[in-house]
């Protein structure tokens, strides 16, 4: 379960957004993702914000090129989503 745990991904949420989250906890069927300052926080024990899962059909890998362009607004640009195995 804790083998994707802390991995930077890509989701795909609501209406189509992409965004970048850091896996909590990973499942056969969902995977449980947050920000990085929240993770940040769990990790220290300061409890927070609770994982959202996501259908692991919405959860790629962090793909840098993707992950660049989401951090300049342009979308996902021309990179190929890959499954999280």
């Amino acid at each position: 379960m804790e083998q994707h745990q802390g991995e930077r991904v890509i989701v795909r949420a609501w209406g189509g957004a992409y965004l970048v989250r850091r896996v909590w906890a990973a499942y056969p069927w969902a995977v449980e993702v947050m920000g990085d300052a929240e993770f940040d926080a769990r990790q220290r024990g300061e409890g927070g914000v609770m994982p959202i899962p996501f259908p692991r059909e919405d959860v790629f890998v962090a793909d840098p090129e993707a992950v660049q362009a989401l951090a300049e607004g342009r979308g996902i640009g021309t990179a190929k989503l890959t499954a999280l195995p």
